[in-house]
């Protein structure tokens, strides 16, 4: 009943025992789980991860509203600096050109522009713009409605010498100044879904 050796007195190893790395898994590691398997939920892990949001900056229309403040203001003091005869009669008329615009494009500023939809380039593919592009393009609108009418004030103010071309001037200036593209204004002139602003003006009524 004894086997008898193999060739050399070497007789057959006892068998492996299997399942034994199931039986007596390593630290860490569930039973049953081969060894490579923790690494593979590891990288699924990094790969379900959510990235960070993107965040949206408003420097560079800063920059162009910051143009257009400084080109306005630089004239107004290039004007006041130069001494020239006025016509006095030219005010008459003047003023009230002067005036009118101020009012009505200030008003168009801050009702309109600051809601407007961007056109669509003709021939372009129709694609969702982005809501920096929205908000960048109202703010350039609205600022260029206040900048016109400061420009004609002061022109005006050249020609006539009268200083209530200072009023209408004044108020398209601060309404210029009042545009700048700060945290909350820019949330206001973006767009989010629904074609709706990411928050109201409180000068927009409705």
């Amino acid at each position: 009943g004894v086997p008898s050796p193999t060739p050399g007195g070497v007789g057959p190893g006892p068998p492996a025992s299997p399942g034994v790395g199931s039986i007596f898994p390593s630290p860490g590691r569930p039973v049953g789980m081969s060894p490579s398997a923790p690494n593979v939920l590891r990288a699924g892990r990094r790969r379900k991860r959510p990235q960070a949001a993107v965040r949206t900056s408003s420097g560079w229309p800063r920059s162009r509203w910051g143009a257009l403040v400084a080109g306005v203001t630089a004239f107004f003091f290039v004007a006041m600096a130069v001494s020239t005869p006025g016509d006095p009669r030219l005010a008459e008329v003047l003023f009230p050109v002067a005036a009118f615009l101020s009012i009505v494009t200030v008003a168009l500023s801050w009702l309109w522009a600051v809601r407007m939809r961007p056109p669509a380039s003709p021939g372009a593919p129709a694609a969702p713009a982005t809501p920096d592009a929205i908000a960048t393009t109202r703010l350039i609108v609205a600022s260029a409605l206040c900048e016109g009418p400061a420009l004609f004030a002061i022109v005006a103010h050249l020609v006539t010498r009268d200083d209530r071309m200072l009023l209408p001037f004044g108020l398209s200036l601060v309404a210029l100044v009042a545009h700048f593209p700060g945290e909350l204004h820019w949330a206001q002139l973006s767009q989010v879904a629904g074609g709706r602003a990411a928050g109201r003006n409180p000068m927009i009524r409705g």
